[in-house]
């Protein structure tokens, strides 16, 4: 999800600087398709860590988290007050790329057995 988000990012740059419309139909693709992984994403791994007896809760505060994500337009703009367009567009696809490869990199640590483990109360 991560991944779709930072090239969904940085192919909306390329979009605004060379004002191709296909480009931006591509850009609004990886962005939707980015926004829909990261839900459900966050959903399974909420459901994961989550005890039985807390999930709803857990639930709970992720769907408010995620909804406030609803937020995100006008940081956006406010961003592009200061960077303009493509800049905001080229700093949103640097952080979801760096993000993508220290998740990466978390989840390879993880796999190599250097992880705590859930253990129910």
């Amino acid at each position: 999800g991560l991944a779709c988000a930072a090239a969904g990012a940085a192919v909306g740059a390329v979009a605004v600087t060379t004002r191709g419309d296909l480009l931006t139909g591509l850009a609004a693709v990886c962005l939707g398709l980015a926004y829909g992984l990261c839900l459900v994403s966050g959903l399974r791994q909420s459901e994961e860590l989550a005890g039985a007896s807390d999930r709803g809760a857990v639930l709970a505060c992720y769907y408010v988290l995620a909804y406030l994500g609803f937020a995100a337009p006008y940081v956006v703009a406010a961003v592009n007050v200061a960077l303009g367009s493509v800049g905001t567009l080229t700093a949103a696809a640097g952080c979801a790329a760096a993000l993508t490869g220290w998740l990466a990199a978390q989840a390879q640590h993880i796999t190599h057995g250097s992880h705590i483990t859930h253990v129910p109360p």
